[in-house]
């Protein structure tokens, strides 16, 4: 007998006798085509298992389902047991609640309002405030929130346009003439200064001219480097007069008056329940 013949038809039995939503394959940790739920997949890998839910790695993408959204033969195979993980998630569920009780009850626990001064909000939402320290502040007024995140809009735009410019510098710094100077301390531009002619007369003219175009590129590149580091400081000028305009010592909306509490997100940034806009109370 035909040792690949006898492979061949097993392969095809093992096509005819697999359950729905299965491909045979020879390499048993890729399934060929795979359907969970109504939605097929093809060349698909099995993954880390979290109570009951599998991670699967397929042709496009990944993704977590329910294992038991799964065909039989592969709950069998990941061991599922449908009790066990429902004690499990009726476990993880209570662990949850009583979380989210105590965090109720810390959020409840306030101490005297007092006055906040705001500097920005930060990207996950959170305040910085001063003295210079982070928190969380709840159910902020529309008009505080509006401008704080216009005002966050505006600081990044000034850090990218002050990020730009000192790249501007550094790179103008490189080229002769351009008059631009970069320190290790910080930056600053002396005036521009032409670029010397470096060449000397020659009886062959084609060196002259050959140098007076160098010479000339020269100073193109230097004029250049020059404009680019004077057209970074506009932007950057601009961006701030924005920012300051929006953002003076005086705006209304910087100074909230607000109650700590008791809660610390992530055991780190205190919860604070908004009070007021209206200091003179206090």
């Amino acid at each position: 007998m035909n040792p690949k013949k006898t492979i061949s038809a097993w392969t095809v039995v093992m096509a005819l006798c697999a359950p729905a939503g299965f491909a045979a394959d020879t390499n048993t940790n890729v399934i060929p085509l795979l359907t969970i739920a109504g939605q097929s997949f093809t060349n698909v890998e099995l993954g880390t298992v979290s109570g009951g839910r599998v991670g699967i790695l397929y042709d496009g993408g990944g993704q977590r389902v329910a294992i038991s959204n799964l065909p039989p033969y592969l709950q069998q195979r990941l061991h599922y047991d449908p009790e066990a993980v429902a004690a499990q998630e009726a476990a993880a569920a209570q662990r949850k609640a009583a979380l989210k009780e105590q965090a109720d009850k810390e959020k409840n626990t306030l101490s005297p309002a007092q006055p906040v001064h705001i500097i920005r909000m930060l990207p996950d939402h959170s305040l910085l405030v001063e003295p210079d320290r982070k928190i969380y502040m709840h159910n902020l007024p529309p008009a505080v929130s509006s401008y704080l995140v216009t005002l966050a809009q505006l600081q990044a735009e000034v850090d990218s346009a002050q990020a730009a410019l000192d790249s501007a510098i550094n790179s103008a710094a490189t080229v002769p003439g351009s008059g631009v100077v970069a320190k290790r301390n910080g930056t600053f531009i002396r005036p521009a200064t032409p670029v010397p002619q470096t060449y000397t007369y020659s009886r062959d003219q084609n060196a002259r001219g050959s140098s007076a175009v160098a010479n000339a590129n020269a100073r193109e590149a230097a004029a250049g480097a020059a404009q680019n580091v004077a057209d970074r400081q506009a932007q950057l000028a601009n961006a701030q007069s924005h920012l300051d305009r929006l953002h003076p010592a005086t705006n209304p909306l910087r100074l909230v008056i607000a109650r700590p509490s008791a809660y610390l997100m992530g055991g780190t940034v205190r919860w604070w329940e908004f009070q007021s806009m209206d200091v003179s109370g206090l």
